[in-house]
This record gives structure tokens, sequence and C-alpha cells, in this order.
């Protein structure tokens, strides 16, 4: 993340923030995540990342990991580690029988957020 860098704007100044710029980068993630909504007017249901040469897709839902049966392999509480994407349970499709496995997630994720 050495190519990015942030600034906070006082009173119309641009100021260079220098330190740990990862922990304030998650910061701002987690916050801008949190009321994304709010900001764009959207529904936010999952973040989804193709993974082509592994023939797979990595799913984030904004789902809390405890109200499901987490499956290896399939499943993941990443509430705890850093990862890319918007929500603390990952799935991990590399079939259709997983896509069937998700989709009740995914609409749940739907009709929670």
């Amino acid at each position: 993340m050495s190519d990015v860098k942030l600034f906070r704007i006082t009173n119309g100044n641009a100021e260079e923030l220098v330190g740990q710029p990862v922990k304030l980068e998650k910061k701002l993630q987690s916050l801008g995540e949190k009321h994304l909504d709010a900001f764009l007017h959207v529904q936010l249901v999952a973040t989804v990342q193709l993974q082509t040469q592994k023939n797979s897709l990595l799913m984030w839902l904004p789902l809390d990991p405890d109200t499901v049966t987490l499956e290896d392999g399939f499943s993941t509480d990443k509430r705890n580690v850093g990862h890319h994407g918007t929500g603390d349970l990952e799935l991990l499709i590399r079939s259709l029988d997983d896509l069937e496995k998700a989709k009740p997630l995914i609409q749940k994720s739907f009709e929670e957020n």
C-alpha cells in the first residue's frame, strides 16, 4: 500500500497523513462500509472476487458467521482476519453445488441488509 497516500482536509488545506496509514485505511474502510448505504443509497448484499486461475469465486457476505453452520472448504469466519471485501462471512464457490449452497446465504444477506 505504499502507493496510497491519505490526506486530511481542514479549512480548505490538505495535509498528508503519515505514520501508520494502514491502520487508518482499515478504520476508514470499515467506517465507509458501515455507512455505505447512507452514502450511496445502495443495499450491500455481497462482495465477489473472481479467481480465474483457480476457477472459483470468493464471496463475502455481511452476515454474522455465528448464525451460519460453517463448512470446511466452503464457508469461513473472517471477523478477525484482514481481507478484501465487505462482510464477515467468506464463501468459496468452486462448483454449481457450492453455488446452490450459497444461494440461501445470499438471500439471507439480501433480506437482512
